[in-house]
């Protein structure tokens, strides 16, 4: 997103953001079209400074959080315009539709759409509460957040009691979040310093997928891990130029992830991309396949829906990143008896249940895996797991 139209798209979504939150309707005539930098700062300071009926909790909460953002801009945004520190804002400057717009201006961007994001979309509503259940299922007392973001999950389970250690590359986000800190008088909340090794839980949510070298990553929260801790990710390594969908660094992280560590929780909803908790399990020698989890089975979420006359039958998932497609009607009673838990080590048998031979085995099960349609995670070339057999 380049040119004089940025400022005016992350400048709506904080007016999205403010009526979301507050239920207060912005006429549209309210402000100046931000076509500039310096106008797109006049503008969100002024959306800041507007009245509002909140009500401060002390407790961490999307509104509370949305509140605080606004509060944030109102302390922050005046401090990194050197001239608005005295005089409030100086004129806007006559080439101001064609300046450049400064790493304040992306950084702050950045953060607008993080928190708008996770505030206006019910999906990612109910992915992060996703989460926030998974975490505390594990009964961690201490977590990083790596790539901590707007600090949505920080401030949550700090809210929580539990110890939270916070990190972000993105400066803007972390005065943010250090300025939540203070503001709920969370005391378990850190901001800063190198993390801890002995953490009970990494959290990296949409991260993985954003980094050039995801498997060296990996490695690297493995050796902060220790020995006991677990991994809670979610990442979609879609090619689509912002998501890192690299083919074989793709294929060098799972070949890691399959080697070094062991699934704990699998066949979540699949509302964003792969949801998985995982702990370090030692290297391993010979073939790099997941070790027996236990069993396999369908997220609630898919549906197989009959075409007409003999053309098969539609597989949704009800996911963004895993569109409908079509199967047979043999593979279609293949996927539905996973409706049901599959010991990975008898899906052999099931497939021979269904009159498939080892090559039809394979196709159909690897299609599935690489679909994510059983909640699962395809190791190329590491299919001797599945046992399939003529």
């Amino acid at each position: 997103m380049t040119g004089s139209h940025c400022g005016a798209v992350i400048f709506r979504k904080a007016v999205d953001l403010f009526e979301a939150a507050f239920g207060y309707r912005v006429p549209a005539a309210s402000f100046k079209y931000p076509d500039s930098e310096d106008r797109f700062f006049r503008n969100l300071f002024a959306l800041a400074g507007m009245s509002r009926n909140t009500v401060a909790t002390g407790r961490f909460s999307l509104p509370e959080w949305t509140d605080l953002f606004f509060r944030f801009v109102v302390a922050d945004v005046p401090g990194q315009i050197p001239a608005a520190r005295k005089t409030g804002f100086p004129p806007e400057p006559e080439d101001a539709a064609r300046e450049t717009k400064s790493a304040y201006f992306w950084l702050m961007a950045a953060l607008i759409e993080d928190v708008w994001e996770h505030c206006t979309s019910d999906r990612l509503k109910y992915r992060d509460q996703c989460y926030l259940d998974m975490v505390a299922d594990l009964g961690v007392a201490s977590v990083h957040d790596f790539g901590g973001g707007g600090g949505r999950f920080a401030l949550a389970l700090a809210g929580r009691g539990i110890t939270v250690r916070y990190s972000d590359t993105n400066h803007v986000k972390r005065r943010f979040v250090r300025f939540c800190g203070r503001e709920l008088s969370l005391g378990t909340l850190y901001t800063g310093g190198r993390p801890a090794g002995d953490c009970d839980l990494i959290l990296a949510i949409d991260v993985l997928d954003h980094v050039a070298n995801p498997d060296t990553c990996l490695g690297l929260l493995q050796r902060r891990l220790g020995g006991s801790g677990f991994l809670l990710f979610d990442a979609s390594f879609a090619d689509d130029g912002w998501h890192s969908g690299d083919e074989n660094a793709v294929a060098r992280f799972y070949d890691r992830l399959a080697r070094d560590f062991t699934i704990v929780r699998l066949n979540m909803p699949d509302v964003s991309g792969m949801l998985c908790a995982v702990k370090p399990a030692g290297r391993r020698r010979g073939v790099l396949a997941w070790p027996d989890c236990g069993a396999l089975c369908l997220p609630d979420g898919v549906k197989t829906i009959p075409l007409d006359g003999d053309d098969g039958y539609l597989v949704a998932t009800g996911s963004r990143m895993v569109p409908p497609f079509v199967v047979s009607t043999t593979a279609r009673d293949f996927i539905e008896a996973f409706r049901a838990p599959v010991e990975t080590r008898a899906i052999g048998k099931l497939a021979a249940r269904f009159a498939l031979d080892k090559a039809q085995g394979d196709d159909l099960v690897t299609d599935l895996f690489e679909r994510r349609v059983l909640g699962g995670y395809h190791v190329r070339h590491a299919l001797e797991m599945l046992e399939l057999r003529p």
